[in-house]
């Protein structure tokens, strides 16, 4: 398929024709996965829109080798085993129009959504881990401390009193931080300087 792309007249430019495509779409990830054509449910297998991951494997695989990453063929042949009795295969609902666009592919769309899968995913779980370290099993500041000296550098920084971060309930393992906290609250608390202003 030829691309023609459009001309115009453009202040810097002067005519010129301008060529465009689609390289990434990039939103909230439950709101991608729907746009794309892909379940919209994470606590199942299949749900991620670059591999076929399932929960088995998120909890023991840490690299991207260890996972079978989608590909166009693929993509089809799941997309040919959706039937009326069979609602997805593989995590794959429906074709999505954009794959109509030359050079874009939902299975090389590899944008991420930081604020669920980072901030409210990755950090929580590591910071949990760093903190039941420090208090139980090192010891090295208690969890009272480590609230007051919080308290005390949020006190200090102009930020609204809605994103400073919580003070922290005692942990019986790693693997949570209580209470949990939005988007904002963690990355204030792991980027404290960014947030000041």
């Amino acid at each position: 398929m030829s691309i023609k792309g459009f001309t115009g007249d453009f202040a810097v430019l002067g005519q010129s024709r301008i060529f465009v495509s689609l390289l990434q779409v990039a939103c909230d990830d439950l709101a991608l996965n729907g746009l794309l054509g892909f379940i919209k449910s994470f606590s199942v297998d299949y749900f991620c829109k670059m591999c076929y991951a399932t929960q088995a494997d998120i909890q023991h695989k840490f690299y991207e080798t260890d996972f079978e990453l989608r590909t166009v063929a693929k993509h089809s042949k799941d997309r040919a085993c959706i039937s009326d009795k069979v609602n997805h295969s593989c995590g794959v609902k429906n074709d999505c129009i954009l794959n109509k666009i030359p050079g874009y592919h939902v299975t090389r769309n590899f944008s991420l959504d930081i604020m669920h899968i980072v901030l409210e995913g990755i950090i929580p779980v590591e910071l949990s881990c760093i903190i039941y370290y420090l208090c139980n099993m090192h010891r090295t500041v208690s969890l009272a401390k480590l609230n007051v000296r919080m308290q005390t550098f949020w006190g200090i920084v102009n930020v609204e009193k809605c994103n400073k971060p919580p003070d922290l309930n005692p942990m019986d393992k790693p693997g949570h931080v209580f209470p949990s906290m939005k988007a904002v609250q963690s990355w204030a608390l792991e980027t404290p300087y960014a947030t000041t202003k």
